[in-house]
C-alpha cells in the first residue's frame, strides 16, 4: 500500500485536510457502509446512489462529530490529499522530493463544531501479558 506525499505530510502535522469520506467508499455483504468503515453503527445504504445522496455528509470529519475526534485515517483523508495533489501540483512535487517537514509549527486543528459534553476516557491495558495466549 502507498500513500501520498501530501496525506503523509498531513500526517506529520503540516497540512490542515478536512474528512472527505465519500473519497473512499465501502461495500460489504451488508451494503455500502455509511460514512466510512470505521464507523460501524452508521448504518449501511442498499446503493451507492443513496449512499451518496441519503449520507448527512457534512455531520462526519474531524470537529464534525465527537466519533471522528483524532481520526487521522487514510479512508477520510487521503482523498483530500489526491485533490490537493491535483489542485497545487508543485506544492506536491516538492513535499515528495524533501519528504514531510519535522520542525516548525503545525497546521491549525479544525474548529469543533458539535457541542462538547462528557466523555468517556479510553480504557488501557496496563498489563500486556493478559493479552498473550496460556501455553
Amino acid at each position: 500500500m502507498t500513500d501520498s506525499s501530501l496525506f503523509l505530510d498531513f500526517l506529520a502535522g503540516n497540512q490542515p485536510y478536512e474528512c472527505t469520506p465519500w473519497s473512499t467508499p465501502t461495500r460489504n455483504v451488508f451494503g455500502w457502509q455509511k460514512p466510512c468503515y470505521l464507523l460501524v453503527n452508521e448504518g449501511y445504504a442498499p446503493s451507492f446512489k443513496a449512499l451518496m445522496e441519503d449520507t448527512d455528509w457534512e455531520n462526519y470529519g474531524t470537529g464534525k462529530n465527537p466519533k471522528c475526534d483524532n481520526c487521522m485515517a487514510h479512508c477520510g483523508y487521503e482523498g483530500s490529499a489526491v485533490d490537493d495533489v491535483f489542485a497545487h501540483p508543485i506544492k506536491a512535487m516538492l513535499v515528495s522530493l524533501r519528504g514531510p517537514r519535522t520542525e516548525g509549527p503545525f497546521a491549525p486543528d479544525p474548529e469543533v463544531k458539535y457541542a462538547r459534553t462528557g466523555r468517556t476516557p479510553l480504557t488501557v491495558l496496563s498489563d500486556s501479558s493478559s493479552l498473550r495466549k496460556s501455553s
